[in-house]
């Protein structure tokens, strides 16, 4: 995966995440799967180069993350198609229906800022890495996946360590069943949610 300014770098958690989605879903498996807030596209790809037979989308509102993310599926030789749609707004896929919907959503609150590396900041978009409230950004993903989930469907999200909790309840009270999973440092990072009936 090529990376360049205007996309978050993939980290090991990503990497994690993948796998998590892999053990669960075997190669037989045919699913649509989307990925939201894509930037360089490393999560279809990944899915895509393991699972072939599955159909990958994603999406992103930035236009440099979507040319970066369709050139990293060329260079991988891969099918996954990429479109522009605002999570906060979204209209691309409105008839669609997932039995995937995948996220790693920027999740570092502002007030983080200053922790982060000078690299970091540097390096990646804004975009990409913050956002104003958690409770906003998590509770727009409950709102599309409701809405473009297959019945069955599963959503899977990559978290912040510190607000892993307060993204659980988000979804138990909209009526969701949660899985919290730790990532490879013993910290809760990822979340499996199904829509109850």
């Amino acid at each position: 995966i090529k990376v360049e300014p205007g996309v978050l770098i993939p980290r090991q958690e990503t990497e994690e995440l993948v796998a998590w989605i892999l053990e669960l879903y075997p190669k037989e498996t045919e699913l649509t799967v989307l990925d939201v807030g894509t930037g360089s596209g490393c999560i279809p790809i990944a899915l895509k180069n393991s699972r072939p037979n599955w159909s990958l989308y994603g999406s992103d509102v930035s236009d440099t993350a979507l040319e970066i993310a369709r050139k990293n599926a060329s260079y991988n030789e891969v099918d996954v198609e990429f479109a522009k749609d605002d999570l906060f707004q979204p209209s691309h896929f409105s008839d669609s229906k997932f039995n995937l919907i995948i996220s790693n959503p920027p999740y570092i609150l502002p007030s983080e800022k200053s922790n982060l590396d000078q690299e970091v900041k540097n390096y990646e978009p804004e975009e990409a890495l913050f956002c104003d409230s958690t409770q906003k950004m998590y509770g727009a993903i409950e709102k599309l996946s409701t809405q473009l989930l297959s019945k069955n469907g599963a959503l899977f999200l990559e978290l912040h360590e510190d607000t892993a909790q307060e993204v659980q309840e988000l979804y138990l009270n909209n009526n969701w069943e949660v899985n919290l999973k730790n990532d490879y440092g013993n910290k809760p990072r990822f979340l499996l949610a199904k829509k109850l009936d």
